[in-house]
């Protein structure tokens, strides 16, 4: 299979050229490494250009210029398009990959030939790549039953909506069917991925730590390093549900007649039960907050209740 790198940047001179040697270090190389930069004003482009031009990478990198400011998800979703590669593996600019990433991640293709979609564990590390240690990520983890590759069933995609673009390996042809439903409805570019691909029944983890994810306090999608910082802003919390409820409605309405009923049925409520929690938390109902803890639907992340309940007894 041929393997093709997509990195977006912008802006992001202070982290790039570590992101870059680590992507130019693999144990198996990428076959092609495309950079879309989205009218950066620092030195970004001069140190991807001087890393290629010492390294002689010309025939493999490339450096495109985009002519207009797209935005982080149009940039990404235009570059896989160009992209000639069967697997996509989506990078940020500002991380640090593991050598071995793609090639432990591009075995699970050929040891699973239904997989559409796999995505790696990373580690939290501060802007001096020191260790952070992540006390609640537990929260939004599918439960892990094997050092190795295992698969997520569509409820597990749905209740933990894990899928980092950081993380991603994809064939090219789920990402090119995904392209219209992310762009009409507003969606990221990287976590209905997920999600569509366990619709198919091929959405893959690789429970090994591959990606050291730079946290320095002008990432695109931050994480919650600790409890009181996930609980201080309701205002966010609403925005993540609704987030959250915008990409379940787009990939039910798409996808609902592929289905079986049990999923079909389990969506539809995770969809009204998200929408009703998301009411609560802006009128601070906490008495529908509260009962929501026990809502045994298997798409629903209790976790997430939780941080709603709690969230909204802080705010009043």
């Amino acid at each position: 299979m041929k393997i093709s790198i997509v990195m977006a940047t912008y802006n992001g001179e202070r982290y790039v050229k570590e992101q870059i040697e680590s992507l130019f270090n693999q144990t198996r190389p990428a076959d092609e490494v495309l950079i879309f930069d989205d009218g950066s004003t620092d030195d970004t482009r001069q140190i991807i250009e001087g890393f290629i031009h010492i390294n002689q990478l010309e025939s493999k990198w490339q450096l495109i210029k985009n002519t207009t400011n797209k935005g982080c998800v149009k940039n990404f979703l235009d570059g896989a398009e160009k992209a000639s590669g069967d697997i996509i593996f989506y990078s940020d600019q500002d991380d640090v990959w593991d050598t071995r990433k793609i090639e432990l991640m591009e075995q699970g293709f050929y040891k699973y030939p239904d997989m559409k979609a796999c995505y790696c564990l990373r580690y939290y590390v501060d802007a001096n790549m020191n260790a952070i240690p992540m006390r609640f990520e537990f929260m939004t983890n599918v439960k892990k039953r094997s050092e190795d590759f295992q698969k997520i069933s569509l409820r597990e995609a749905v209740k933990y909506n894990k899928s980092p673009g950081l993380c991603l390996a994809v064939k090219k042809e789920l990402i090119s069917e995904t392209r219209s439903l992310i762009i009409d409805n507003g969606l990221t570019h990287d976590l209905p991925i997920g999600t569509v691909a366990a619709v198919y029944d091929g959405y893959y983890v690789l429970n090994r730590k591959l990606v050291y994810y730079r946290q320095h306090g002008k990432n695109l999608s931050a994480a919650r390093i600790d409890i009181q910082s996930r609980l201080s802003r309701i205002d966010e919390q609403i925005q993540g549900r609704q987030v959250r409820y915008k990409q379940m409605v787009a990939i039910y309405e798409k996808y609902s007649k592929v289905l079986s009923d049990d999923n079909a049925r389990e969506f539809r409520r995770a969809i009204s039960d998200t929408e009703e929690s998301i009411s609560c938390l802006k009128n601070r109902r906490l008495g529908k907050l509260f009962l929501a803890l026990f809502n045994t639907n298997p798409m629903m992340n209790r976790w997430i209740a939780v941080n709603n309940f709690l969230a909204c007894i802080r705010s009043k």
